[in-house]
């Protein structure tokens, strides 16, 4: 049962280990490429066939505006994705812990 418990623990590990750094992929990767967009909304924005075009400035503040609720959506993840992080890392501690307690109080038992 024991060996079992550390199988457990050591795969709990390694899914959570790949979960942070995909995590941690996406977010950068998503940062980077909404940065590019924004980067050239503003510089398209200071365009004068842009700027003389009440449609188009309208349709480019209206993207910038997206890129800015985008931002941060990927704040609010990144937070969330954090607090699932810690409250993952106690969780399997605690079962581990239960049911090595479970265990020794069965090895008791049957050797009474």
């Amino acid at each position: 049962m024991r060996k079992e418990l550390t199988a457990t623990r050591e795969e709990l590990g390694v899914v959570r280990e790949r979960l942070d750094t995909f995590a941690a992929d996406i977010g950068h990767d998503l940062r980077n490429h909404l940065t590019s967009v924004s980067m050239s909304l503003e510089m398209l924005a200071a365009q004068p066939s842009v700027t003389a075009d009440e449609d188009a400035v309208w349709i480019v503040h209206r993207a910038l505006s997206g890129t800015r609720s985008l931002d941060q959506q990927i704040t609010e993840l990144d937070g969330a994705i954090s607090q699932l992080r810690r409250l993952g890392a106690a969780v399997p501690r605690s079962r581990s812990l239960v049911e090595e307690l479970r265990a020794e109080r069965r090895d008791e038992a049957a050797a009474e």
